[in-house]
């Protein structure tokens, strides 16, 4: 048996929460200041056109739906794991006001399964 020369986050979830934990790619409608005119217009050179959320459901903004979609379409793979996180992939999941971040965070936090967030974010170039 191979030994890691790390403590991967994987390992330190299944260790926390007793099971696989799942990470839900969303596109909460969000746009980014390289795409938007405020700095640029055509994104960054690591984006898709998609702004990097192309495994993200076609629901777009409605998060409740779209973890619905990941956890059906996810769940043949992962089978019985009831544990997720939900992944704010497409675009700068930081750029809308505060008021707005925060409804669409707490939206996702408050899905069954959910344990945590992961936020992607892009630089201003």
């Amino acid at each position: 048996m191979q030994t890691q020369r790390f403590y991967s986050l994987n390992n330190f979830m299944r260790q926390r929460h007793g099971e696989k934990v799942i990470k839900l790619s969303i596109d909460a409608g969000f746009t980014c200041p390289n795409r938007d005119g405020r700095v640029a217009t055509k994104g960054c050179i690591f984006c898709s056109s998609q702004g990097s959320g192309d495994f993200t459901p076609k629901t777009k903004g409605d998060i409740t739906r779209q973890l619905e979609s990941a956890v059906s379409l996810l769940s043949a793979k992962w089978g019985d794991s009831k544990k997720y996180i939900a992944y704010f992939q497409s675009y700068s999941n930081t750029y809308a006001p505060v008021e707005v971040l925060k409804a669409k965070y707490e939206e996702a936090l408050s899905f069954p399964g959910v344990v945590g967030l992961a936020i992607a974010t892009r630089q201003i170039a």
